[in-house]
């Protein structure tokens, strides 16, 4: 098994350089497979095993994930809704 980080996890981890917190669902575009937002949530829970980042699901009428570096307080810090096309350098899904 590899021990370095994974593109979906180097994915997360450049898109929390740009900003302290971020949805998943914005790390991928809106026409992405489902396979490609569930290898990110697998990427995220394991990040956060990790001691990487932090993850508060948020929201009671439809829940959303966020992503966030670690000791950002989520309850106070705005978060922006971001483009993978223009935000993420790590956004190309063959990298």
């Amino acid at each position: 098994m590899s021990r370095k980080l994974g593109r979906w996890q180097r994915r997360i981890l450049a898109a929390l350089e740009a900003h302290p917190i971020v949805y998943l669902r914005d790390l991928l575009p809106k026409d992405r497979p489902q396979s490609h937002y569930q290898a990110l949530y697998r990427a995220a829970h394991s990040l956060a095993a990790s001691g990487k980042i932090a993850i508060w699901q948020g929201g009671l009428s439809r829940p959303m994930l966020k992503l966030a570096r670690l000791g950002v307080d989520v309850q106070t810090v705005h978060v922006p809704r971001i483009s993978v096309e223009s935000d993420c350098p790590e956004s190309r899904l063959n990298t």
